[in-house]
């Protein structure tokens, strides 16, 4: 299993390469990566007690345009949405509803493996 799991690795890198070559001069095409970042926490309340039995979490998605070099940050927090795959999912169709608007007509996207995400 860990020899096939090598070989994705390589295929999926070696794709990658290709969809960024394919791109350098193609403006309709933007290749991107995405992850989810780290949960955040601030506290919610101003008694000290309270700040260490309740954390309130905030969420942010990164999505960046791997040949441009620009980097789109999406925020929000536990009160407006969860952090499953309807929230992945929104973020993304407002990314590529602004890269559609900047003339872009095809996206290849690449994200690590987790399931919640993708």
């Amino acid at each position: 299993m860990y020899d096939e799991h090598l070989i994705n690795k390589n295929l999926a890198r070696d794709q990658k390469n290709i969809d960024k070559q394919r791109s350098i001069n193609n403006l309709e095409l933007c290749v991107a990566v995405f992850d989810l970042q780290r949960v955040l926490t601030t506290s919610q309340g101003e008694a000290s007690s309270f700040y260490y039995k309740r954390k309130f979490a905030v969420y942010d998605f990164t999505a960046y345009d791997i040949i441009k070099k620009l980097g789109y940050y999406y925020m929000w927090n536990e009160s407006e949405a969860k952090r499953g795959s309807n929230e992945i999912g929104t973020c993304l169709m407002k990314f590529m509803k602004y890269m559609t608007e900047k003339g872009v007509k095809e996206f290849c996207f690449y994200s690590d493996n987790c399931g919640g995400q993708n």
